[in-house]
């Protein structure tokens, strides 16, 4: 639970398409301009997972979320008296970033530990509140930006995430060497056996140098540079083309929240069941279906569509963030899992710059988004591809220790 409440805390960077609009009218910045800030956090979060859970695995959960407690409220404090698009892109990229992937880490890296048994499951759940958050707080955040302005709202956040996230790390910790769930026999094997679950542990090094890991970290950074393209640029998309009222695109937001959310509880257990490879795929459908939905919406005068983009994106990139964590679990390990997936999540960074940079400029070359939603609609059919041809044989055979 308190897992579930830190993750919901850091979730609220999500909510940052509520201050696009906010930050070009106070600025007259572009739209790539407006959504920097957001891109550079997505990109140091990634790669701040990697020392982050090395650091987790050396020393625990509990100091890890802590300090990234102190450094992500302090970059939302440090945002409220930005006056440049560096000094914002500094405070909140650079650290809120690391704050955010600090407690990430431990949070996955930490609790995933407590569930052998059922780390699809078990991640879905831990995650489900960074799926979540931008539901929780993109209302509350729009309305505190008509009355106060964005400064205050950041001043806010910054309390707010320091604040909770350090109470709750104060009751994390690993489990006790020896530990095992109740009634579960590692000799007999984990009660849900995955077709790609190895029971190998990989160093980190081992890890990133096989196909499996090379495959899984591009289909990350296609499938995910899609879905951030619609966190950062569908309430724009919505109020300036779709004609939509402020309240409406913000509504959006929320609901790819709410079926962000929903992707990490449903189709996590999911996977349990059908195999981790298998329910990527059906993340590459959902995620297509997303991205083609905006273009779609102008082009047959429905803007309907909108909300079948933040229904689909949002379940499969919530989908998404669950599942891979599972998946390096069970083919690389978990000795060295927060290295490991430290490595992998810089695809998650990756995608955090690629998605929203090559929408936003893309409009501001050619005054539309639909080139760009259909390149990333192409994104998502050539991840399939690599893990239909290139992940799914390679996994019938043993990963190398």
């Amino acid at each position: 639970m308190a897992g579930f409440l830190i993750t919901l805390t850091q979730g609220g960077f999500y909510a940052w398409g509520v201050f696009v609009p906010a930050l070009q009218a106070d600025f007259g910045w572009t739209r790539v301009q407006a959504v920097l800030p957001f891109s550079v956090a997505s990109m140091v979060f990634a790669l701040m997972m990697f020392p982050a859970g090395q650091l987790q695995d050396r020393r625990g959960p509990r100091l890890v979320v802590m300090a990234g407690a102190v450094l992500g409220g302090m970059g939302y404090i440090l945002s409220a008296h930005a006056r440049t698009l560096g000094e914002l892109t500094g405070a909140f990229g650079l650290l809120t970033g690391t704050g955010i992937a600090l407690g990430y880490a431990g949070v996955v890296a930490g609790g995933i530990r407590w569930f052998p048994d059922h780390r699809g499951t078990a991640t879905g759940i831990m995650v489900g509140g960074f799926g979540l958050g931008a539901l929780v707080f993109a209302s509350p955040i729009h309305i505190l930006l008509a009355a106060h302005g964005w400064r205050t709202v950041f001043l806010l956040a910054g309390v707010l995430f320091a604040g909770v996230t350090v109470l709750l790390s104060l009751v994390l910790r690993l489990p006790p060497p020896g530990w095992r769930p109740l009634g579960w026999d590692p000799a007999k094997g984990r009660r849900i056996l995955t077709s790609e679950y190895t029971g190998q542990e990989a160093t980190v090094r081992t890890a990133v140098a096989t196909r499996e890991f090379a495959c899984m970290w591009v289909n990350y950074l296609l499938i995910t540079s899609a879905g951030f393209a619609i966190i950062a640029h569908i309430k724009p998309f919505a109020t300036d083309f779709a004609g939509l009222p402020s309240g409406a695109a913000v509504a959006l937001i929320s609901l790819f929240s709410l079926f962000n959310f929903s992707g990490r509880i449903v189709l996590s257990p999911l996977s349990d069941r059908i195999g981790r490879l298998n329910t990527f795929v059906l993340i590459g459908v959902f995620m297509m279906a997303a991205v083609s939905a905006v273009p779609l919406s102008l082009s047959l005068d429905a803007p309907w569509l909108l909300r079948v983009a933040a229904i689909s994106g949002g379940l499969s990139f919530g989908g998404y963030l669950a599942l891979s964590p599972a998946l390096t679990a069970d083919v690389w390990g978990v000795r060295h899992f927060g290295a490991v997936y430290g490595a992998m999540f810089t695809a998650w960074g990756a995608a955090g710059l690629l998605g929203p940079f090559l929408a936003g400029r893309i409009y501001d070359l050619v005054g539309s988004y639909a080139p760009s939603f259909w390149l990333l609609a192409f994104f998502c059919l050539a991840a399939n591809v690599i893990i239909l041809v290139g992940v799914k044989p390679a996994l019938r055979r043993r990963i190398p220790s």
